[in-house]
């Protein structure tokens, strides 16, 4: 890896505090849990190339986001990060979360 190129290794959303089956798509990791989670990337990626392809994965998500947002259900963007550099993410990235009330949440390994 190199030093100033981040490499994404794991990426999901996660909406808390649900009822209920999950929405197409989405999924339920086990019957006692109050969430639900939307596998992002799944296969290591470089971050740019990363947030150009996941920004219209959240965007198809849309209606889901909308009535979680109205439910005051909490959204969740899971990022699982390599890197011995700073992690920059782009407004386009930080923008589209802001719309859909996501909170951005990462480890960095």
């Amino acid at each position: 890896m190199k030093k100033n190129n981040p490499i994404i290794f794991n990426a999901l959303l996660r909406v808390e505090g649900v009822k209920g089956s999950p929405p197409k798509k989405w999924e339920k990791p086990s019957a006692g849990h109050d969430f639900w989670v939307l596998e992002l990337c799944s296969r290591e990626m470089l971050l740019d190339i990363w947030i150009s392809k996941i920004i219209p994965k959240i965007k198809t998500q849309r209606q889901q986001l909308n009535r979680f947002k109205q439910e005051g259900w909490k959204t969740f963007l899971f990022v699982a990060i390599e890197s011995s550099a700073p992690i920059r993410f782009r407004p386009e990235l930080l923008s589209v979360l802001a719309k859909f009330n996501i909170t951005l949440e990462y480890s960095k390994e």
